[in-house]
């Protein structure tokens, strides 16, 4: 009973095993990182994936909960065969026992992009496997092209573009601007001038006054 069993596993692995290289990596693949995989086996719990030719990192398990937005009783069920190439993104890694989880259901599957690249786990892509086939991403929304705006007021139109009737008149005030600032100007060296004439009597009669003691 025993004997045959593990002789039934045994050769199961080993049909399992034809048609792809043998992993011999020892590694743990990085946490969040994607990779290509191929299927190397099948259980009723989910599939053991190799990634890349399977001489860097062990096999992983991609679990049934792993395969699309609905739950699936089977690798098989969801379209999965042996050899079948997949983007997987490293879930889990448990460092004590040497394992990984990976997951394929947010990484788009035509070509490894992350589509889960904050590990929100949110809502789920529209890309994961139906009976074997990729269901299709939803094409992004086009870019709508904003309208020109219309000025409607005729003084915010002369201010957005002004007419040399406008351009005048800002000149004008330039100029009556700048007279003023000169009339300023002189009014403060005027009383600049009136206060150092002031200074200077304070000094000569402060020195007649000392001269006088």
């Amino acid at each position: 009973g025993a004997d045959a069993w593990r002789d039934s596993l045994a050769n199961s692995y080993k049909r399992q095993a034809e048609g792809r290289p043998r992993t011999t990596g020892t590694k743990l693949p990085k946490l969040h990182s994607i990779h290509s995989a191929s299927v190397a086996s099948m259980q009723p719990f989910g599939a053991f994936v190799q990634l890349g030719e399977g001489d860097t990192y062990k096999d992983g398990l991609l679990h049934v909960s792993c395969l699309g937005e609905q739950r699936f009783e089977s690798p098989e069920e969801a379209g999965l065969k042996l050899g079948m190439k997949l983007w997987v993104k490293v879930s889990e890694v448990k460092e004590d026992d040497m394992k990984y989880g990976v997951d394929m259901r947010y990484v788009d599957q035509r070509n490894g992009t992350d589509l889960d690249p904050y590990q929100t786990k949110g809502r789920l892509p529209n890309n994961f496997f139906a009976g074997g086939a990729v269901k299709a991403q939803v094409a992004p929304p086009r870019a709508v092209a904003l309208e020109e705006p219309v000025v409607a007021d005729a003084k915010l139109e002369r201010v957005a573009s002004p007419t040399s009737s406008s351009a005048s008149d800002s000149s004008e005030a330039g100029a009556k601007v700048r007279k003023k600032l000169e009339k300023a100007r002189k009014k403060l060296e005027k009383g600049r001038k009136k206060l150092e004439k002031v200074r200077r009597k304070i000094e000569k009669y402060g020195k007649i006054a000392g001269g006088g003691r």
